[in-house]
């Protein structure tokens, strides 16, 4: 991020444009804020269970947390690049920073996607799964729904090693040859489950009978 040198050279002036640079950030979200209230409030009076309203919803936090961070980061950025005395604590520290910023927006929209997989998950339980026939989406979709953030936090875990320089070539190596014992040691457990589940989808037994 270029600067102009009377903001380089200035403590003043060099505060006062990082302070510029923080307020833009939080003028975005308030107008973040208060569009996805706007659109959640239309959308639902036309459509109060539509899947449009839980996802505006869900995005609305996060989307107001990117802006700020957003600007806490350009505001750093800013003042680690002043070489007044006053900033020579963080002058040319901004390396730091980058990786700390991209860890935040990793683990964010890690965030965001588990509670998206969830949100849509739940309303397919509630305004789907319901009206079907079969009850076999209403026996699956909870245990998914519950493995999902486990997925998602797994890979974001492996991500934010990698983020700050430690090798995750020889963890995935371990991970298979892990989960490969994993998988062997539950292969009872999975047959039953897989089991289960065709004959739930096969309507071979029904509740009260006998076996």
């Amino acid at each position: 991020m270029m600067l102009p040198d009377y903001v380089v050279e200035s403590a003043l002036w060099g505060t006062l444009y990082a302070a510029g640079v923080m307020a833009a950030a939080l003028t975005v979200a308030a107008v973040i804020q208060l569009v996805f209230v706007a659109v959640i409030r239309n959308r639902r009076r036309s459509n109060p269970d539509g899947l449009d309203v839980d996802m505006f919803q869900t995005v609305k936090g996060p989307a107001v947390l990117f802006a700020v961070i957003m600007g806490l980061f350009l505001a750093y950025l800013t003042l680690a690049q002043i070489t007044h005395p006053a900033f020579e604590v963080i002058h040319g520290r901004d390396a730091w920073a980058k990786n700390v910023w991209l860890i935040i927006i990793i683990i964010e929209f890690s965030y965001l996607g588990s509670h998206l997989i969830q949100t849509m998950m739940t309303w397919y339980l509630h305004n789907v799964a319901a009206k079907t026939a079969t009850d076999l989406d209403d026996k699956l979709i909870p245990p998914l729904r519950r493995l999902a953030p486990l997925i998602v936090y797994s890979i974001t875990s492996l991500l934010v090693l990698d983020v700050v320089g430690i090798a995750i070539n020889p963890m995935l190596a371990g991970l298979g040859i892990g989960g490969l014992a994993i998988a062997l040691a539950v292969q009872p457990t999975l047959s039953n489950f897989f089991a289960g589940t065709y004959l739930i989808s096969e309507g071979e037994l029904n509740e009260g009978d006998y076996i």
